[in-house]
Protein backbone atom coordinates (compact mmCIF):
# COMPACT_ATOMS: atom_id res chain seq x y z
CA UNK A 1 0.00 0.00 0.00
CA UNK A 2 1.60 3.43 -0.84
CA UNK A 3 1.52 6.22 1.77
CA UNK A 4 0.33 9.47 0.45
CA UNK A 5 0.02 13.28 1.14
CA UNK A 6 -3.04 15.48 0.90
CA UNK A 7 -2.82 19.02 0.06
CA UNK A 8 -6.20 21.01 0.38
CA UNK A 9 -4.81 23.09 -2.91
CA UNK A 10 -7.10 26.06 -2.27
CA UNK A 11 -6.92 29.22 -0.44
CA UNK A 12 -10.37 30.74 -0.94
CA UNK A 13 -12.00 27.77 1.14
CA UNK A 14 -12.45 28.74 4.98
CA UNK A 15 -10.08 26.78 7.40
CA UNK A 16 -13.15 24.98 8.66
CA UNK A 17 -14.11 23.74 4.57
CA UNK A 18 -10.33 22.61 4.01
CA UNK A 19 -9.89 20.64 7.51
CA UNK A 20 -13.18 19.00 7.09
CA UNK A 21 -12.25 17.96 3.34
CA UNK A 22 -8.63 17.16 5.20
CA UNK A 23 -10.69 14.68 8.12
CA UNK A 24 -13.00 12.98 5.77
CA UNK A 25 -10.05 12.42 3.24
CA UNK A 26 -7.86 10.43 6.38
CA UNK A 27 -11.00 8.68 7.27
CA UNK A 28 -11.90 7.63 3.54
CA UNK A 29 -8.56 6.90 2.58
CA UNK A 30 -6.49 6.38 5.69
CA UNK A 31 -4.22 9.79 4.83
CA UNK A 32 -1.84 10.01 7.49
CA UNK A 33 -0.16 13.09 6.61
CA UNK A 34 -1.53 16.58 4.89
CA UNK A 35 -0.15 19.73 3.11
CA UNK A 36 -1.92 23.34 3.77
CA UNK A 37 -1.40 26.28 1.95
CA UNK A 38 -0.69 29.15 4.02
CA UNK A 39 -0.97 33.03 3.71
CA UNK A 40 -1.10 34.52 -0.10
CA UNK A 41 0.69 33.35 -2.80
CA UNK A 42 3.76 35.51 -3.04
CA UNK A 43 1.76 38.25 -0.78
CA UNK A 44 3.95 40.10 1.06
CA UNK A 45 3.38 39.30 4.47
CA UNK A 46 -0.44 39.13 4.12
CA UNK A 47 -3.36 36.55 4.60
CA UNK A 48 -5.76 35.51 1.64
CA UNK A 49 -8.19 36.25 4.46
CA UNK A 50 -7.63 37.96 7.92
CA UNK A 51 -5.67 35.66 10.40
CA UNK A 52 -7.04 32.62 8.03
CA UNK A 53 -3.85 31.26 8.77
CA UNK A 54 -3.50 31.88 12.29
CA UNK A 55 -6.86 29.69 12.74
CA UNK A 56 -5.89 27.20 10.08
CA UNK A 57 -3.23 25.54 11.91
CA UNK A 58 -4.51 25.10 14.95
CA UNK A 59 -7.77 23.63 13.94
CA UNK A 60 -6.01 21.36 11.29
CA UNK A 61 -4.22 19.55 14.43
CA UNK A 62 -7.16 19.74 16.86
CA UNK A 63 -9.67 18.02 13.89
CA UNK A 64 -6.40 15.85 12.64
CA UNK A 65 -5.30 14.26 15.69
CA UNK A 66 -1.90 13.76 17.43
CA UNK A 67 -0.57 10.93 14.89
CA UNK A 68 -1.22 13.05 11.63
CA UNK A 69 1.97 14.48 9.94
CA UNK A 70 1.27 18.41 9.46
CA UNK A 71 3.14 20.70 6.83
CA UNK A 72 2.51 23.71 5.13
CA UNK A 73 3.57 25.80 1.77
CA UNK A 74 3.60 29.81 2.11
CA UNK A 75 4.20 30.32 -1.68
CA UNK A 76 6.59 32.80 -1.02
CA UNK A 77 3.71 34.44 1.53
CA UNK A 78 5.65 35.96 4.56
CA UNK A 79 7.51 38.91 4.37
CA UNK A 80 11.27 39.07 4.76
CA UNK A 81 10.54 42.41 6.12
CA UNK A 82 8.24 41.00 8.90
CA UNK A 83 10.25 38.85 10.85
CA UNK A 84 8.06 39.65 13.48
CA UNK A 85 4.71 37.89 11.59
CA UNK A 86 7.46 35.10 10.34
CA UNK A 87 8.67 34.18 13.72
CA UNK A 88 4.36 34.39 15.65
CA UNK A 89 3.79 31.70 12.17
CA UNK A 90 6.61 29.77 12.96
CA UNK A 91 5.93 29.57 16.18
CA UNK A 92 2.52 28.61 16.11
CA UNK A 93 3.79 25.44 13.48
CA UNK A 94 5.99 24.12 16.21
CA UNK A 95 2.98 24.48 19.13
CA UNK A 96 0.87 22.75 16.77
CA UNK A 97 3.66 20.05 15.89
CA UNK A 98 3.74 20.89 12.30
CA UNK A 99 7.17 19.23 10.74
CA UNK A 100 7.10 21.36 7.35
CA UNK A 101 7.33 24.97 6.17
CA UNK A 102 7.81 24.88 2.52
CA UNK A 103 8.95 28.27 0.58
CA UNK A 104 7.90 30.90 3.48
CA UNK A 105 9.05 34.14 1.38
CA UNK A 106 9.52 34.86 -1.86
CA UNK A 107 12.25 33.22 -3.48
CA UNK A 108 13.85 36.40 -4.77
CA UNK A 109 14.43 36.96 -0.92
CA UNK A 110 16.56 34.13 0.07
Amino acid sequence: QARVCGSNGDRHKSPAAIVANAVANRKAFNISAFKFQIMDRMGGGIDIEPRRTEVLIPLARQQLGPDVKLMVDANGGLAAGNMTHAEAVAALLVDNQFTWLEEPFPYWEY
